[in-house]
């Protein structure tokens, strides 16, 4: 005769359920903080105001925001019109350069994470 007992099976199923949920949302702040990493390094610095000006915030479940509240950011990475001639002062593309090195990190850094979720649940 083989017996299980299904309340064991569901605690553990609804544990998997629950440490999903964890790790999804610590997912989502780690590649977040992955990403301002890969702005900052990317960041041109003059006074140095934009480059330590990155940060990353929770903005719901599972989700992460990336931003540089530097008045000028944008201007630098999309370009600008010279106010002096008015010639256009191409963008440098930093974030979005930022954007794709993260976007290749992506296989690493999930790699990483499923070998910590199923360790902590299988010990």
């Amino acid at each position: 005769m083989m017996r299980v007992e299904v309340a064991a099976i569901y605690r553990a199923a609804e544990h998997m359920r629950i440490a999903a949920g964890d790790v999804m949302e610590d997912f989502a702040l780690e590649t977040a903080e992955q990403m301002k990493e890969n702005a900052m390094a990317r960041t041109p610095v003059d006074t140095g105001d934009m480059q330590k000006n990155w940060r990353v915030s929770k903005t719901g479940e599972h989700s992460a925001l990336v931003e540089n509240p530097t008045r000028y950011a944008s201007f630098v990475e999309y370009g600008r019109r010279n106010r002096f001639g008015g010639r256009f002062v191409p963008g440098q593309k930093f974030m979005t350069g930022a954007m794709i090195e993260t976007e290749e990190q992506l296989p690493k850094l999930v790699e990483h994470r499923m070998k910590a979720f199923l360790g902590g649940v299988f010990g």
